[in-house]
């Protein structure tokens, strides 16, 4: 089954590929991979928040999975939130092991640090 949800994300059909990486799941519920499999065909379906918390489980799982802190990451940022994804990506920027990763942690760093200090602190009031 397992084949089976990463062949369907590979072929793009995300459904596909949530449907089965489920039934991986509900067989062995441990497996840290398909969290994060599932995940990514959530974010593809534009479910950052269900993508989130798959990325989180695998996190739990399995801690040094950079991939799966990476997509939370990811997940975050689709989400607006730019506190929490900038969190999470100074701690991918701290566990790079690439210059690749390390590199994209530093430029989202960069961009979401400017971000965050241009809003408002205080929502403004309306007249």
């Amino acid at each position: 089954h397992l084949l089976l949800a990463r062949a369907r994300e590979a072929q793009g059909d995300a459904a596909g590929a949530i449907e089965a990486y489920r039934r991986v799941l509900a067989r062995d519920p441990r497996l840290a991979s398909a969290h994060e499999g599932l995940g990514r065909a959530l974010a593809r379906q534009g479910d950052y928040g269900a993508a989130a918390r798959a990325f989180t489980r695998a996190l739990e799982l399995r801690p040094d999975r950079l991939s799966a802190l990476r997509l939370l990451a990811l997940a975050r940022e689709a989400e607006g939130q730019v506190e929490e994804s900038l969190r999470l990506w100074r701690e991918v920027a701290v566990r790079a092991q690439d210059p690749g990763t390390l590199a994209e942690a530093q430029a989202r760093i960069q961009r979401l640090a400017g971000a965050s200090q241009s809003r408002p602190s205080t929502p403004p009031r309306t007249p």
